[in-house]
């Protein structure tokens, strides 16, 4: 009858609103465990870089805590759409997905865990000698100053304000270039706007931030300590949410990165992006 009806429409309707509420408690503690130490922030930034730029922050810190090897994630008609199965048995991660104006609860499943004929279209890692030197020809074109080589620098790239130019190690390779120049040339973009902010504390952990994403997604080795200068991140929230922090800096990371995935024609998913926060 129409009253059993309206009772099982409301255990329905109770039922999801406690699922998106236990996938929102969640990625809540995940977040704060990503910005608990340098060394999970720089792991979960790495492993954020291989999964690209379409998951939330709070999501890919569910994913990446499920599946820290995790490569690329779709549902499982998506995966079907684009012609793999999921695998019998296999266990979807519950992520936050924005659906017609509303938040629900969604499973996704990583790579791994699918099958079929048809290979997934992402960069194979670690990438390509000749990939990692578009990857740097397409940064230097970015660059907002000139980009000069030169040797006997400290490390294989670096941003100098007094010269007003970024300067990379003529001898260097591409790898190691890459693993400084996204954070150097963010330094450089952010000099031009404000003279003197880029030798600011937080800037300096920006630009490792955004160099370990672009290091996740070519599949390289970061640079050495990096867990140590990222250890102040959780310093610098000026009273934001861990979400916040990591939201502003995922911004930042897919600006730089996108840009270098765009200049090769590459793309970590096919499906539509979850662009969507819970605030």
């Amino acid at each position: 009858d129409m009253e059993s009806v309206r009772t099982n429409l409301e255990e329905w309707k109770i039922r999801k609103q406690q699922e998106r509420q236990d996938v929102a408690g969640a990625q809540k503690q995940a977040l704060e465990e990503v910005i608990s130490s340098g060394q999970a922030l720089g792991s979960y930034l790495i492993g954020r870089g291989r999964l690209g730029s379409r998951l939330t922050s709070g999501n890919a810190a569910l994913v990446l805590q499920a599946n820290p090897l995790a490569r690329a994630v779709m549902n499982y008609k998506q995966w079907q759409e684009f012609g793999r199965n999921v695998n019998k048995g296999a266990a979807g991660i519950p992520i936050l997905t924005r659906q017609n104006g509303y938040f629900a609860v969604e499973k996704v499943f990583d790579v791994s865990q699918t099958y079929g004929n048809r290979p997934y279209p992402a960069l194979e890692l670690p990438a390509s000698p000749e990939q990692m030197r578009q990857a740097v020809k397409a940064l230097t074109s970015l660059c907002p100053v000139p980009v000069q080589a030169q040797l006997d620098l400290p490390q294989p790239a670096l941003f100098d304000p007094e010269q007003g130019s970024v300067l990379y190690q003529a001898d260097a390779r591409d790898e190691d270039v890459l693993r400084f120049l996204p954070g150097v040339v963010l330094q450089a973009f952010t000099e031009q706007h404000t003279p003197g902010v880029s030798a600011a504390p937080l800037m300096q952990i920006y630009g490792v931030a955004v160099s370990l994403e672009v290091c996740g997604r070519f599949g390289i080795p970061p640079m050495e300590g990096y867990a140590e200068k990222l250890e102040a991140f959780k310093e610098h929230g000026r009273g934001q949410t861990a979400r916040e922090m990591l939201e502003e800096l995922r911004e930042l990371a897919c600006a730089v990165g996108d840009n270098i995935s765009n200049s090769l024609s590459l793309q970590n998913s096919l499906a539509r992006p979850y662009d969507h926060e819970p605030r």
